[in-house]
């Protein structure tokens, strides 16, 4: 029985990440607008109805930068669970390039919804100015604590977790510079414990974990597979 989804939100992003596949052209953009309007209508809720009637439980926004449309769906959020009574968990995932869109999607959720946020920040600026963009190290981390502030007194349950991914460049740089992998480990322990000060809901959690994943789609040795292997071991020792 099919009780989850994944509706696209945006197919657009104004970041240019070195490791994205996903086309920036103007076709790109004129397909981003037509989407608009189908967010704005609201199609998505009769299409997912004729597929899962009033059976969805989970619901995935994904795209390039769901932020860009949230507002969108947010506006339509009786009308979701309205037509899915047994909805249970809204997800996505974001660059946090900007913050405010969740927090306002967030306090219209009821206390019945958990909401996912899966945060895309790779590292410190040796590796995250590299793969996103320059300044991006430290414009994440301030958004994010910005979101964790923004989120107190949230009804629903709000569930943030980091989505590190690095290229087998990045790994290969810190397997030859070991301190460079304590530099990783306490970027994101320091955000981290910053997080955990000022949190003060017990309707917001924040799972701690930065293992990372590998770009994809990528070509990778045997090499870089015990550079992973190397990378991974140093992080617990």
């Amino acid at each position: 029985m099919l009780e989850a989804a994944e509706i696209p939100t945006t197919v657009w992003c104004p970041n240019s990440c070195r490791y994205c596949y996903v086309p920036k052209g103007d076709a790109m953009r004129e397909l981003h607008h037509e989407l608009v309007g189908d967010l704005k209508a609201a199609k998505y809720i009769e299409r997912l109805k004729d597929v899962y009637g009033d059976r969805l439980k989970v619901l995935g926004l994904w795209g390039a930068e769901p932020t860009l449309t949230m507002d969108l769906v947010k506006d339509r959020l009786p009308e979701i669970l309205e037509a899915f009574p047994r909805l249970e968990s809204i997800n996505l995932s974001t660059s946090m390039i900007d913050y405010k869109p969740i927090v306002r999607f967030a306090k219209a959720l009821p206390s019945t919804i958990k909401f996912g946020v899966q945060i895309s920040l790779d590292g410190p600026g040796f590796i995250t100015n590299v793969n996103r963009f320059d300044g991006a190290s430290e414009i994440i981390p301030s958004n994010f604590i910005k979101l964790v502030k923004g989120l107190q007194g949230t009804e629903a349950k709000v569930d943030l977790h980091w989505k590190p991914t690095l290229t087998s460049e990045n790994i290969n740089e810190m397997v030859s510079e070991p301190s460079k992998v304590d530099e990783y480990i306490n970027y994101f322990e320091a955000i981290n414990d910053e997080s955990s000060r000022i949190n003060q809901s017990e309707r917001l959690t924040l799972n701690k974990r930065y293992s990372p994943t590998l770009a994809v789609p990528g070509e990778y040795t045997s090499s870089d597979g015990k550079n992973f292997a190397e990378f991974i071991k140093i992080m617990k020792s």
